[in-house]
């Protein structure tokens, strides 16, 4: 790609297409001619803010046309965009600020404040007869964006996107991008998906098609939003796909695209769905990302024919590079896709930014392994693995195991831990009433070795998600019914019986033992044998 920008990359696409249309948003559609005009006039304004080549401006505004413009009219002044969620309390949104080197707050709202870091209405800032600033010259590795992800210490780390890894959303060779395709913005603002949601579209004459905030509250209504716009492609996180199809199991047939990423793939739920509309002609895609590497890195279409029980995360996107640690080992990933590190961590920047074969190599921290046929395949979480036991335990391959049972359409595995005792599994289940305790555990321990069947199970409607869309462990923990229990008629009665049990769940750490269970199977360890003994 010749083009060394984000904005001149737009500008350039608009110059060829200036009639098609560029951004919807209900009554709001603009063409590529307009959309330019309106940003060359916002960037204006910004300009006469003092807003100057390589600032950090944040931008505080629900998914909206209005986001759009201003992130292009950031772009066009040299900027750095830093995308806050409206969302936010108000004390996260000031640190982040703060921890991003904010010197401008763009927003909707003229009554909120962050100490002394100036705000301005984005209506505020179309200035009209005031040309736009020049343009300034940009490199491929100039910063275009600064998207927060979690911390391990309870501070958002600021993640810097250069524009070549944004760039890359607009190439070809991951998913079908043509002038006039219809693609649906339905991430959150602050969620670095919106990259995918803008920028495929606009660096290729398609059109970006807002969905609005409150057409997103509920299934239904996103549902009927991407029918009544004609959306071809969308993306969204893997558990907002699996919650939308286990309600309707025929959302998205209309579309032709639907790239779903952000988690482990339930492959059983993919395959349902295409088993639940067999006349749809669209495909399915797994795409894989962190934020550190702007989006998308690896990408595959599942398509009806697939045969996997799990699908593979894929091939890397076009100007990206993979590298895999051992057969089984941490994934990196280089080339274009790589940002540029955390901002104002330097020490952090170090330990995940590396360098391997004379480029800078980001540390993903999932274990992958290499299939024959090139594609790389997802085995989980480093930071996720436990050791139970004395075995090391991969939560996600419990997780896939589970979800083989065919009344079970989703399972999450959580370590539980705590300062007293063990660590525990805790394993999270949406399942068909039809399944008995007794039929699970026979199933669990057929499948999996003692070691890593969970030591507690909980039945729940739905899982929750978080503002990114993806499972909210936390408030998966604290709002999960009683822990699934044996049936009565399950298991052997009697006093004698009752006492053993209770001695056997205080030695085990368990509270799903009944008298079918032998003391090995439930789990017991060496040094819990020998303590049984003395006891």
């Amino acid at each position: 790609m010749a083009e060394t920008s984000l904005f001149d990359a737009f500008a350039r696409q608009a110059t060829r297409t200036p009639d098609l249309t560029a951004l919807e948003d209900g009554a709001i559609c603009l063409s590529y001619a307009e959309l330019l005009a309106r940003v060359q006039s916002c960037a204006a304004g910004l300009a006469a803010r003092g807003v100057q080549p390589g600032n950090h401006v944040a931008i505080l505004l629900p998914r909206s046309w209005r986001l759009v413009v201003a992130t292009l009219a950031i772009l066009r002044c040299g900027a750095v965009v830093v995308p806050l969620d409206p969302q936010s309390p108000h004390g996260r949104l000031q640190q982040m600020i703060a921890t991003g080197a904010c010197g401008l707050v763009v927003t909707a709202r003229a009554d909120i404040a962050f100490g002394d870091t100036p705000v301005v209405r984005v209506d505020d800032l179309s200035v009209t007869g005031t040309p736009a600033p020049p343009r300034v010259a940009m490199t491929r590795d100039d910063p275009a964006f600064v998207f927060f992800t979690s911390g391990s210490t309870g501070t958002p780390k600021a993640v810097v996107v250069p524009q070549r890894a944004v760039l890359r959303l607009g190439q070809q060779g991951y998913t079908p991008l043509s002038p006039g395709r219809r693609f649906a913005s339905l991430s959150n603002p602050a969620f670095d998906a919106i990259n995918f949601d803008i920028w495929a579209p606009l660096l290729t004459g398609g059109v970006c098609v807002i969905i609005a905030p409150e057409d997103a509250a509920e299934f239904p209504r996103i549902a009927k939003a991407l029918t009544d716009a004609r959306i071809e492609t969308l993306f969204l996180t893997v558990a907002l796909f699996n919650a939308i199809v286990a309600t309707m199991p025929a959302a998205f047939s209309t579309l032709k695209t639907v790239l779903i990423g952000g988690e482990r793939i339930s492959t059983r739920t993919v395959m349902q769905w295409y088993d639940d509309n067999p006349a749809s002609e669209c495909v399915i895609h797994n795409v894989y990302g962190p934020t550190e590497c702007a989006t998308f890195s690896l990408c595959c279409a599942i398509g009806r024919d697939n045969t996997r029980a799990d699908a593979p995360i894929g091939r890397p996107l076009p100007g990206t590079r993979v590298h895999i640690e051992a057969a089984t080992g941490e994934l990196w990933i280089g080339g274009d896709a790589v940002g540029l590190g955390y901002y104002g961590q330097p020490d952090l920047t170090a330990a995940a930014f590396v360098r391997h074969e004379g480029q800078i190599h980001y540390r993903t921290g999932d274990r992958v392994t290499l299939n024959d046929d090139g594609t790389v395949h997802f085995v989980g979480r480093i930071g996720r693995q436990a050791k139970i036991r004395g075995f090391r335990v991969e939560p996600g391959e419990i997780e896939t195991t589970l979800e083989r049972h065919p009344a079970i359409s989703q399972a999450y595995v959580h370590v539980h831990t705590s300062e007293d005792a063990p660590a525990q599994l805790h394993g999270y289940l949406i399942v068909s009433d039809a399944l008995s305790y007794a039929a699970l555990r026979d199933f669990m321990q057929h499948e999996l070795p003692t070691y890593m069947v969970p030591h507690l199970l909980f039945r729940v409607a739905a899982f929750p998600m978080n503002a990114n869309g993806k499972v909210d462990a936390a408030a998966l923990a604290a709002t999960a019914p009683d822990a699934w229990k044996p049936e009565a008629s399950d298991t052997p009665e009697g006093p004698d019986l009752a006492a053993l049990l209770a001695l056997a769940a205080t030695l085990l750490e368990r509270q799903d033992l009944t008298g079918n269970d032998t003391f090995l199977t439930g789990g017991a360890t060496a040094c819990a044998h020998s303590f049984s003994s003395m006891r």
